[in-house]
């Protein structure tokens, strides 16, 4: 049975730990963004250990969420 939530947490942990183990793991964190429609995506985001940043980049979509985590 396809599961869609337990599928995102699981891609989203695989590239979190892939993506932070490039050039000899000197990444300390991840950052990601997401609408501000997409509330599952940052309820999903926050229960990984996601938390709330400053915008690290403009956009032209107001309510964008910037999201952190240390690795």
């Amino acid at each position: 049975m396809w599961r869609p939530r337990v599928a995102a947490r699981v891609w989203v942990a695989f590239w979190s730990r892939r993506s932070c183990r490039r050039r000899n793991g000197s990444y300390r964190e991840v950052r990601l963004d997401t609408l501000p429609t997409m509330t599952e995506a940052a309820a999903l985001y926050r229960s990984m250990g996601f938390a709330p940043i400053p915008a690290y980049y403009d956009t032209p979509i107001a309510g964008t969420l910037f999201l952190s985590r240390s690795v």
